[in-house]
């Protein structure tokens, strides 16, 4: 099985949060920046893209729209499981307010750690941990033993949890994992846990800090 998982294109809170502002989003439902749909329509000629069997889109309009300009498909299969994963309380909300009200919050992370962990998280929002056990029910109603080639637009958080779950990663290298916008990442393989990168290398996708 081949499965082609992309990053949705730049949205309009990425380009703010490139421009200074600090606000959370997490899996608030923020459209595409001009950028992001340029970036995606580009895709319609990658090769990895075509003659896919299915093209599965998170139910955020980022992702689905990604989905729809990198594939020009109109059976795309929205599932809420593959969604970003939810900073609860925080999403639409200033890091300045959100320290204020949730002091308490900021002392177990002071460095935001709760936006990649597997088990630090914000007020009814979700860890690592809560987003893989989604990702890994998705997976297990998907995956098949023969030659299926799938294609899944999602979010960066969420990839990572996805590369954790079909590659069997150690929980440490989840959070260094870069995910660019619009750009497939290849896996192949018939076994949750036993994928393998087809056009990366780990360490390529893993950030230098």
């Amino acid at each position: 099985m081949r499965i082609i998982i992309v990053r949705h294109g730049e949205s309009i809170m990425n380009v703010k949060t490139d421009n200074g502002e600090k606000l959370y989003c997490g899996a608030l439902d923020i459209p595409l920046s001009d950028r992001g749909v340029s970036d995606a329509k580009k895709l319609i000629d990658n090769d990895y893209l075509k003659d896919v069997d299915k093209v599965y889109s998170s139910d955020l309009i980022r992702a689905y729209d990604t989905a729809k300009y990198a594939t020009g498909r109109e059976d795309i299969i929205k599932d809420k499981r593959i969604r970003e994963r939810s900073l609860g309380d925080f999403e639409g909300r200033s890091e300045e307010t959100m320290r204020q009200i949730y002091p308490e919050v900021y002392e177990k992370a002071p460095n935001g750690r709760f936006r990649c962990d597997f088990v630090l998280k914000t007020p009814t929002g979700e860890n690592y941990t809560d987003v893989s056990a989604r990702i890994r029910s998705f997976f297990e109603d998907i995956v098949t033993s023969d030659d299926t080639k799938i294609a899944i637009f999602t979010h960066m958080h969420a990839i990572r949890c996805m590369l954790y779950v079909l590659l069997g990663l150690e929980k440490e290298v989840v959070s260094t994992l870069k995910i660019p916008y619009s750009t497939p990442i290849v896996l192949e393989g018939n076994s949750i846990g036993e994928f393998k990168l087809v056009n990366y290398e780990l360490k390529d996708l893993i950030k230098v800090v």
